[in-house]
């Protein structure tokens, strides 16, 4: 269950599994919530995209309209009578009406001028907003150069630490003054004003930034905007060069209807997909998925579970050789995302990578694991994980030396700079056995089924507690002979 757990894809689906092993829901349940995640993530997907395909549409429907516009100013008359938005619903329809319509110029309308008027109008509006903006922009930034420099001239001023003022008189009458207290008083009072202008101008310079920033986004936003009018002005440009060159009238609307005509082509080559369709779909769907699985009362019996182990974790951790910073409160297992924490205080919790010591980390995957095994051995009608463990080398934490002797000697096998007494160690690695001995028996009494515990560790001879003997326990023993027998 925990290999791997830097993988979050190996994390998640042992989360989901888990589930299942512990006969909470059947496989059905895990294909159903594989087909939820899918059309979940499709939904997203089409979600995600919409939104682009809005913004594709409008820019379309756009230069149908431009290029529409574009042709009444130019002949006079429009097109036809199809609108830019019609186009994009019928475009088929609209390319062959277009091609059975003859190009005419009007010339006595005055649409060729209104239009003319009024991007030359719109064009010098911009220009005139721009530069203002530009403006605007140049004082900000010297503002802030400013409010910068006030800052820098403030901070390298020496201010006094303290006045000594002695007894004044005046000079010609020989009076009491106290013109210096007076100065003094207002020295303070300018240094005081000079410090909360010091606070202000760092406030000052902030509020200054965030009106730049809008500013050059606003600039940004006119220069393109004066970019699409230079661009609607220029066939009307061209018309004028045209018309003093002696050119045809039908020259400049006949150029734009081709240019229409070619902007319909390409749309009808790439339609746009529509995606409100898709999108009900897989909104029904993923509806579908999550109402089978709410048929499921997996929070309950999740929430059941997560206590029960709970419970059981604090039970046997009592009896481990925590630090003493973790012998009160209680250690926790969520069941969701199978996190191991400490807890001392309601909602602090202290997570497995900031317990400290080794021991700790020991203590703490042993009371986990147990508490597991007791779930799995008191659900055994149900779950499908059977109560046998395997701990290799638990003691490692205690004796990490390699053990190349013919006999268990703890002494030889502690490191040089342990801090704690060589019988404490002795007595934690006992209890550990005698823990390990005592809860196979204990649920086997509560469960009716005995777990099996199978450890691998070079640690023998021991004095274990409640009336265990540790020999009884040995099963095999390779010492001398090596792991695989002849």
């Amino acid at each position: 269950m925990f290999y791997r757990f830097d993988e979050k894809v190996k994390r998640d689906q042992a989360i989901d599994h888990f589930k299942i092993f512990m006969g909470i829901v059947k496989e059905e349940y895990f294909d159903i919530a594989k087909d939820l995640t899918e059309a979940a993530y499709e939904l997203r997907r089409v979600e995600l995209k919409i939104p682009k395909d809005e913004k594709v549409r409008e820019e379309t429907i756009g230069k149908f309209d431009r290029l529409l516009t574009e042709y009444q100013a130019l002949a006079g008359l429009p097109l036809f009578e199809m609108t830019a938005d019609e186009i994009f619903i019928r475009p088929s329809q609209a390319l062959n009406l277009m091609k059975g319509t003859l190009v005419t110029v009007d010339g006595l309308a005055d649409d060729y001028e209104k239009a003319l008027n009024s991007l030359r109008d719109q064009k010098a509006q911009h220009v005139a907003d721009l530069r203002s903006a530009i403006g605007r922009l140049n004082l900000l930034e010297r503002s802030v150069e400013q409010a910068k420099g006030i800052g820098a001239s403030y901070a390298s001023l020496a201010i006094p630490r303290s006045t000594n003022l002695e007894h004044t008189f005046c000079p010609v009458c020989e009076s009491h003054s106290d013109i210096p207290e007076d100065q003094a008083n207002k020295l303070t009072q300018a240094i005081e004003w000079l410090n909360t202008q010091l606070k202000l101008s760092s406030f000052a310079r902030e509020s200054l930034g965030q009106e730049s920033r809008d500013l050059r986004k606003g600039i940004k936003e006119l220069r393109q905007k004066l970019k699409e009018v230079q661009a609607a002005l220029k066939p009307f440009e061209d018309e004028e060069k045209r018309l003093a060159q002696a050119s045809s009238l039908e020259d400049a609307p006949k150029k734009t209807k081709l240019l229409l005509e070619i902007e319909i082509d390409k749309f009808i080559e790439n339609p746009p997909s529509d995606l409100t369709e898709t999108r009900d779909y897989w909104e029904k769907q993923v509806k579908k998925y999550q109402g089978l699985l709410d048929e499921y009362d997996v929070d309950i019996e999740l929430d059941r579970l997560a206590k029960d182990i709970n419970k059981k974790m604090k039970e046997l951790g009592r009896n481990f050789h925590f630090e003493e910073t973790y012998k009160t409160g209680s250690l926790k297992f969520d069941v969701n995302s199978f996190d191991l924490w400490h807890e001392k205080e309601a909602f602090k919790k202290v997570f497995l990578r900031s317990m400290g010591s080794g021991a700790n980390w020991v203590y703490s995957h042993l009371t986990l694991f147990m508490a597991l095994h007791y779930q799995f051995a008191a659900r055994a009608d149900k779950c499908k994980i059977p109560p046998i463990l395997f701990l290799d080398q638990p003691t490692q934490v205690y004796f990490p030396s390699k053990d190349e002797g013919k006999k268990f000697v703890a002494a030889n096998l502690r490191r040089d700079d342990a801090k704690v007494e060589l019988h404490d160690d002795i007595d934690a690695v006992s209890n550990m056995f005698t823990q390990l001995a005592k809860f196979c028996d204990d649920t086997a009494k509560q469960t009716g089924m005995r777990p099996q515990i199978i450890v691998c560790d070079h640690a023998d001879g021991l004095d274990l507690g409640e009336g265990y003997n540790f020999g009884d326990f040995v099963r095999a023993q390779w010492r001398t002979r090596g792991f695989i027998a002849d």
